[in-house]
């Protein structure tokens, strides 16, 4: 009888300690999960601050293009006024040249019409400068306007690239992550290297993001997994929380809304002691990251 007991007290004592580690184990994974939103949360305001600036900087872009269009509008009318001018300076030239022949044959005097020609000249070719100085200001005004244009729409495709990334940021900040490290085929959590198993990353995400999302392990060897290692599968879950796209399907659909992703790692190797960085990646950039330390 006191052998039992004594052994009933050991197994006692055995799952407290058990019970004290694994607490410890989960309060550093909730601080590190603190942390980590903290950064998001920075990155989130950057965005902000960049996508106003970015829309800041459209509008002075659009001032600058309307009055391009007012300067060009007014360049074309005054070269159509100019252009009527000249015409009708030919007209007049041609008559008074009439009129200096009609003249040499009745032996009038020619020589006040030769010098109003010669003036009628010389307004020629000061007109004639004016267009060609004129249509260079148009030229160089029709350059400037598509310089404008485009620097609006280079404007606009960051705009929405920063407002896709600020969609981004916004779903991960929210506090949907969850991470956990779990023994063999048993879903028990675990923070000791040497019985964890598989590593379970879940987080929500655009619908519209999930066709275009990869991640990245670090182990704390600083051995970078990606997407194709072995033992790492992710799923897209529906809003119901059935599967909605894997890996294994070859592609994703999206709707509008969000979805759940869930990411397991399960190496055939042990895991190490130390923290593994996870990071999620969408268009090539780092738009989310989360770290576990096991023991």
């Amino acid at each position: 009888m006191k052998t039992t007991t004594i052994s009933s007290d050991k197994k006692t004592r055995a799952l407290a300690i058990g019970g004290t580690v694994l607490v410890f184990g989960l309060l550093s994974g909730v601080i590190y999960l603190h942390d980590n939103n903290s950064t998001l949360q920075d990155w989130l305001d950057d965005a902000r601050l960049k996508q106003e600036s970015l829309l800041s900087a459209k509008l002075e872009q659009e001032k600058k293009a309307n009055f391009l269009d007012a300067s060009m509008i007014h360049l074309k009318k005054n070269f159509q006024n100019l252009t009527r001018e000249m015409e009708l300076n030919e007209k007049t030239l041609a008559s008074k040249q009439a009129e200096i022949n009609a003249l040499t044959k009745e032996n009038k005097s020619v020589k006040a019409l030769k010098a109003e020609v010669k003036n009628l000249k010389s307004k020629r070719e000061m007109l004639e400068k004016d267009l060609a100085a004129l249509g260079n200001r148009l030229t160089l005004a029709e350059e400037n306007n598509r310089k404008m244009n485009n620097d609006l729409v280079i404007a606009e495709n960051k705009n929405k690239e920063l407002n896709d990334r600020l969609i981004i940021y916004q779903s991960i900040a929210a506090g949907n992550f969850r991470v956990n490290a779990t023994k063999n085929n048993e879903e028990k959590l675990t923070v000791s290297s040497k019985r964890a198993r598989k590593i379970s990353v879940g987080f929500d995400l655009p619908a519209d993001m999930t066709d275009n999302i990869d991640f990245r392990i670090v182990t704390p060897e600083g051995k970078e997994i990606g997407n194709k290692a072995p033992g790492l599968t992710y799923e897209v879950l529906d809003n119901e929380g059935t599967a909605y796209a894997s890996t294994e399907a070859g592609m994703i659909n999206t709707v509008e809304g969000f979805r759940r992703v869930e990411l397991s790692y399960a190496p055939k190797a042990h895991l190490s002691k130390g923290v593994y960085r996870i990071d999620i990646i969408n268009h090539g950039k780092v738009v989310g990251s989360c770290q576990l330390k096991l023991r």
